[in-house]
C-alpha cells in the first residue's frame, strides 16, 4: 500500500513517515482492497492533528484525531479507521448471504405435480382432488365418511371452528383427528 503523507505546518521526518506507514499496515490487514491512502499531519497552536483518508473498492473511510502528541494522534486516527473498516466488513458479509442456516425441522411442501404426473422413483401417480370444506358436527362427518367411498373427510368443526379430519380405519371404526399444540 502506497501512502501519500503531507504536512501542514510540520516537517515530515523519516521517523514520522516510517511510524505512520508501519501503523497503516495494521489497517492493510483488515482491509484488503485499499486503493489510495492520504495522510495529512498538521499543527495548530499546541494541537497535533492527524487526518487520514482511505479509498477502497467498497467506498472509503476518513478519520481525524487531535492530541498534544503527533504519534498519539496518528494512533488514534488509525484506530478509528480500523473500527470503521471492521464495521464495513461486517456489513458486507451480512449482505453476501451469510445468514443463519435454514431450520431443518420445518416441513417443506413438495413441488406441486400436474394431474397424472409420476412421483420420482415411484410408479405411483399423484391424484389431486379439491373438495369444499363444510362446517358440520363430528357426528355428521362420521355419518358421511361411513357412506362415502373415500376413507376420510376433512371438515370444519362447527363447535370449535377448527379443521378436523374423520378417518375410517380398516376394521370399520372411525377416528377423529384434531389439530393440537
Amino acid at each position: 500500500m502506497e501512502a501519500v503523507i503531507t504536512g501542514k505546518g510540520v516537517e515530515i521526518t523519516p521517523a514520522l513517515r516510517s511510524y505512520t506507514e508501519s501503523k497503516l499496515n495494521k489497517l492493510d490487514r483488515i482491509v484488503s482492497d485499499v486503493m489510495d491512502v492520504h495522510v495529512t499531519l498538521g499543527v495548530q497552536k499546541y494541537l497535533q492533528i492527524a487526518e487520514l483518508t482511505v479509498k477502497t473498492r467498497n467506498g472509503g473511510f476518513s478519520a481525524s484525531a487531535q492530541t498534544t502528541d503527533m504519534f498519539a494522534s496518528i494512533n488514534e486516527a488509525i484506530d478509528n479507521l480500523a473500527r470503521q473498516a471492521r464495521r464495513q466488513n461486517k456489513r458486507i458479509k451480512s449482505k453476501k448471504g451469510h445468514r443463519r442456516p435454514a431450520r431443518t425441522d420445518v416441513w417443506e411442501a413438495p413441488e406441486p405435480l400436474e394431474a397424472g404426473e409420476q412421483i420420482a422413483n415411484s410408479s405411483a401417480k399423484l391424484r389431486r382432488k379439491r373438495v369444499p370444506i363444510k362446517p358440520m358436527s363430528v357426528e355428521e362427518a362420521a355419518l358421511q365418511v361411513r357412506s362415502a367411498d373415500e376413507g376420510f373427510l376433512v371438515f370444519r368443526n362447527a363447535s370449535s371452528n377448527n379443521l378436523n379430519i374423520v378417518h375410517r380405519r380398516d376394521d370399520g371404526d372411525i377416528d377423529l383427528i384434531e389439530p393440537g399444540e
